[in-house]
């Protein structure tokens, strides 16, 4: 018998009030009781804070806005997204761990995680440190030029530099998208040089100005440039053509399949984060993402709204730490 439907008699001897009793006592005995409850009257304590690795503009500071006024409606709550860009990502980890607040929370590229800890020392271990909540979005990652430049493809990119050694200077975004312009460098011997920046709109500024010759970054990112006349989109790297570019062709098609990467948008909280609470979060993010106003907005910005379980999160970032590793371990051995 259910017991709210058993509780809701009325007890009519000591019998009967023993048997309610004894349910009673089973149920609060059975540890996912209580942690149903919580999770039902789910509410953050108070506000909310979404860190972001990059300065605004840049593809995780679009989608934690678009979150953060979905969550904050959702949970009657402030949600704020504070910009800690720079270090490769370090700055905004750091300030996530030395929170130790159950409600600061990450929204980050995946290959912050898997990819940047492989290509130089970090202060933390993402698995030991990090709670994956859930994935957030596809991010397509565009191959821009300048507008005045004459390069109008990647072989046309790739024959230049080899024209002129040495004369190539680039920026990809930290994480896969850097390991694989590095990939391509290697594979096609060109000679170039690497320029950091905190975020792919500084590299932007000065790529409109010819100050750099390419740059890998998110769509997101490229797209107001593209728009106004400044920049070029030679190729996109993931798998597919990138909605509202349909005559940019993929990395892959052009003939350079080490380009071929796809960025992931992740959410996640420090390791102190209880499982039950990261689960809490994923579900009210999955809600957030089916609204097709956000998924359009997401869209709109070069993403693809893609959620998931904190378990399912976790699975990719562990399938993609295996294959970056390869990676590199491959580059170093043939360099």
């Amino acid at each position: 018998m259910d017991f709210a439907v058993e509780s809701a008699k009325k007890p009519t001897d000591l019998k009967d009030w023993m048997m309610i009793s004894r349910r009673a006592l089973f149920l609060a005995a059975t540890p996912g009781f209580f942690i149903a409850a919580r999770a039902e009257a789910f509410l953050p304590e108070g506000n909310v804070r979404i860190l972001t690795p990059v300065p605004p503009g840049g593809s995780p500071d679009l989608a934690a806005r678009l979150l953060a006024d979905k969550l904050s409606a959702k949970w009657n709550r402030v949600v704020l997204v504070d910009n800690r860009p720079g270090a490769d990502g370090i700055i905004a980890v750091t300030a996530l761990l030395e929170s130790k607040d159950q409600f600061t929370l990450l929204l980050a590229p995946s290959g912050m995680l898997t990819v940047t800890p492989l290509l130089r020392d970090v202060p933390f271990d993402p698995q030991k440190d990090l709670r994956p909540i859930s994935m957030i979005a596809a991010d397509y990652l565009a191959i821009v030029v300048p507008e005045a430049s004459p390069i109008r493809s990647l072989k046309a990119l790739s024959e230049a530099a080899k024209l002129n050694p040495g004369s190539l200077n680039w920026f990809a975004a930290a994480g896969a998208p850097m390991l694989a312009f590095e990939a391509f460098v290697r594979r096609n011997q060109l000679q170039s040089t690497y320029v950091p920046y905190k975020g792919g709109p500084d590299a932007l500024r000065d790529l409109v100005e010819s100050r750099i010759g390419a740059a890998v970054v998110p769509l997101a990112v490229a797209r107001p440039f593209v728009a106004a006349g400044r920049l070029r989109i030679v190729a996109v790297t993931n798998q597919e053509r990138a909605p509202g570019f349909a005559e940019v062709p993929t990395a892959a098609e052009s003939g350079y399949p080490e380009l071929a990467v796809e960025g992931m948008l992740g959410l996640l909280g420090s390791k102190s984060m209880s499982k039950v609470l990261a689960q809490r979060i994923s579900e009210d993010v999955l809600s957030v993402l089916s609204d097709p106003v956000v998924r359009a907005g997401l869209l709109n910005s070069g993403l693809r709204a893609k959620g998931s379980t904190p378990d399912d999160y976790e699975h990719y970032l562990t399938g993609q730490r295996a294959y970056w590793n390869s990676e590199a371990a491959m580059q170093r051995t043939k360099n």
